[in-house]
């Protein structure tokens, strides 16, 4: 299996990124080509691979798989729950850095505390 062998044997003559599949490499080259052969039936936006093509149609389906355990959000795409969940981590550990340096500040400590 060449996944899981990590093996690459198809390489793009243009940019030299390595592919498993012939397959994949085929669909890659759109991306240089300019070329868009998928193609949304309902709004006839096009893309250079398929796998866009799929997520797009969830714009049309309402369709959100990707759940935050944190605030049951759900989104369309992996990567839109990946920028939700860091900035839900970030805001909530910059909340309890805040909450805690109050509690560690000495009462005498006002001054410091204003930035």
């Amino acid at each position: 299996m060449k996944i899981h062998s990590g093996e690459k044997p198809y390489k793009c003559a243009i940019c030299s990124k390595q592919f498993s599949y012939l397959s994949s490499l085929n669909e890659h080259i759109n991306i240089h080509s300019g070329e868009k052969p998928y193609k949304c039936k309902i709004c006839s936006k096009q893309f250079t691979e398929n796998s866009n093509l799929k997520v797009h149609m969830r714009v049309h389906s309402g369709e959100k798989p990707h759940k935050s355990e944190i605030s049951r959000n759900h989104f369309t795409k992996l990567n839109s729950l990946k920028d939700h969940m860091e900035f839900v981590v970030t805001s909530l550990l910059n909340r309890a850095v805040n909450e805690n340096k109050n509690r560690l500040l000495p009462p005498n400590s006002i001054l410091l505390h204003r930035f």
